[in-house]
């Protein structure tokens, strides 16, 4: 019988071990974050062996990219356990930054011992505004946008510099602009507010 448990509580062990934790979703608040913020990066993370306590986890900036790890033990119960891991964020430079999170699931503890392979990756891609950048008319810049709203195309008055991004409201990136452009397409962008976004500015415009 001793033996028979031991053979079972290996099996179990060795499909816990197996098993993928994955990151379902990247989110950053707040979702446009000016250069005085403090930056929270949330992940929602999924195991499949419950409980899922965390171990450790940390991050450091590289340049622009933001190199976080996770390490979350697994439990020998079959069961999906979900989990956040919060993320904090002191106030960056005015840029385009990418959060890059490795997620492991170990065994035992905590502490317990990750796995060779780490289970999961995933990315999401963020812009800091200047403080002194604001969200309002076109008095604020050195160029406006028309028509807003607008349906299909948004005309600049003036070439753009540098590069610009738009960002819809969660903060997700969308859409690159080139320098040199001036009438923008925007028909494949679902109805909603969006933001024509680099460091210096921030501008609000509305896709109908």
């Amino acid at each position: 019988m001793r033996l028979l448990y031991l053979i079972v509580s290996l099996v179990l062990a060795q499909s816990a071990a197996n098993a993928q934790s994955s990151i379902v979703s990247l989110t950053v608040s707040p979702t446009n974050p000016t250069s005085t913020d403090t930056i929270y990066v949330y992940a929602a993370l999924m195991f499949p062996n419950s409980d899922c306590p965390l171990d450790n986890k940390g991050h450091t900036l590289n340049g622009n990219t933001i190199l976080a790890s996770s390490l979350h033990c697994q439990g020998m119960l079959t069961a999906i356990c979900n989990t956040t891991d919060t993320f904090k964020i002191d106030p960056l430079a005015a840029g385009t930054y990418t959060f890059d999170l490795t997620l492991s699931g170990g065994m035992g503890g905590p502490p317990c011992s990750p796995p060779f392979v780490a289970d999961d990756n995933d990315t999401i891609t963020f812009v800091v505004v200047n403080s002194t950048a604001g969200i309002g008319s076109a008095t604020d810049f050195d160029f406006s946008i028309f028509p807003n709203p607008a349906t299909s195309t948004i005309i600049l008055s003036k070439p753009l510099e540098e590069v610009i991004c738009i960002t819809a409201s969660d903060g997700r990136i969308v859409q690159y602009i080139d320098p040199g452009e001036i009438q923008i397409d925007i028909t494949s962008l679902a109805p909603g507010s969006y933001f024509l976004t680099n460091s210096n500015v921030h501008y609000k415009f509305v896709k109908l």
